[in-house]
């Protein structure tokens, strides 16, 4: 599947997978979302789809939580807008784009409702330990029920080095950044071991996606590909380059997941990161994962660089409750000591779209409409 991101990102004709209807929350999406600094995100281009079902609003409501109302339908297209794939037409490179991505997604999919176990496992070891009665199983419970969730197939434009002190991507936008946060703790996972860099800023890695975090319970993801200007694959050029994030105290981590090859060598790899909803359902034990992803670097003559990944969301239904657990309250889910360790402010606060009583849809409404 991700290899063919880079042919879909280079179609000449992008009508039949552009959905403005659904706010571009279906098929092909670039520069619509605005993460840090208020900015457009115009570094990616991205293509979702629902890997489990093309049609969320033709499922039975035994299969959707509740009865889906045409007026619900309507007023959230981002939520229930249809699946809509590229035609054999459009390349014949692209025939195969469906199935794998399906594939691929459900895989995904059923892997993280086995995480979600463990999450729920260690949630109850924390309610055990304070002494509280309580059978924990909220996320596994949600998760193997939902039918919802979206899956995410992202293209990173190779960044071109265009002066000294101004970075452009291969459209042609500046990726300059002016709002520097400094990080004094900030270590570098490789496979060799970790080693700090010194004197760096969190904007210093999020040139190919900016500081955030997912608003569903668990996103799913496979090792990047990285391509040359020929959508030539190619190994990662900059060691530096790639998903960063950022643990409770502030340090920040860079990732590190070997290629899938399909040997006993570290292959057949997935990473899962914990999303807000997980955060309110267990009533801040678990916390969101701020996270970004750090551009190739150009002054290393890295250009015509670009990066593929995919992730799945994995998400409640929409009537799906936020509801605390017993004994939490809303301080607990995001305390102070948390938030002023989240990227010094450029990630969006829980408390600026969630409150007491939503259900996962108004959430999630919230959300999009604070990022699109």
């Amino acid at each position: 599947l991700l290899s063919m991101a880079h042919t879909l990102a280079h179609l000449q004709d992008k009508s039949e997978i552009i959905s403005e209807q659904s706010q571009y929350l279906s098929g092909w999406s670039h520069g619509k979302e605005i993460l840090q600094n208020g900015k457009p995100d115009l570094a990616k281009g991205s293509f979702y789809a629902n890997p489990l079902v093309d049609d969320i609003t033709r499922l039975p409501s035994t299969e959707t939580g509740t009865e889906l109302s045409p007026e619900l339908i309507e007023k959230n297209p981002g939520f229930f807008a249809p699946n809509i794939w590229p035609s054999a037409a459009s390349s014949a490179a692209l025939v195969d784009f469906q199935p794998a991505f399906k594939d691929l997604g459900t895989l995904v999919v059923e892997t993280g409702r086995l995480v979600a176990r463990l999450c729920d496992a260690y949630i109850q070891t924390q309610y055990t330990a304070s002494s509280t009665t309580f059978s924990y199983n909220k996320i596994t419970k949600v998760l193997t029920e939902s039918r919802y969730c979206k899956g995410r197939l992202l293209h990173y434009f190779p960044i071109e080095q265009k002066s000294d002190d101004e970075n452009v991507d291969s459209e042609g936008n500046n990726r300059s950044n002016n709002h520097e946060v400094n990080s004094n703790h900030t270590n570098d996972d490789s496979d060799e071991g970790a080693s700090k860099h010194k004197d760096s800023t969190a904007d210093e890695f999020s040139s190919w996606c900016g500081w955030h975090n997912d608003h569903g319970s668990l996103t799913g993801l496979v090792p990047a590909m990285y391509f040359d200007e020929n959508g030539v694959e190619v190994p990662n050029p900059d060691p530096k380059s790639g998903l960063y994030v950022q643990a409770r105290s502030g340090q920040i981590h860079k990732v590190s997941m070997k290629p899938t090859t399909g040997d006993d060598n570290g292959g057949n790899t997935m990473a899962f990161q914990i999303g807000e909803t997980s955060q309110i359902h267990s009533g801040g034990i678990l916390q969101a994962t701020p996270h970004a992803v750090r551009g190739c670097d150009t002054s290393n003559k890295n250009t015509g660089i670009s990066r593929a990944a995919f992730a799945v969301f994995l998400e409640p239904e929409y009537h799906g409750d936020m509801d605390l657990p017993p004994g939490k309250t809303v301080q607990d889910v995001q305390d102070a000591s948390i938030i002023e360790t989240l990227s010094a402010g450029s990630i969006k606060t829980l408390s600026s779209r969630w409150e007491e009583g939503m259900n996962f849809g108004e959430f999630s409404h919230a959300t999009f409409a604070s990022f699109y």
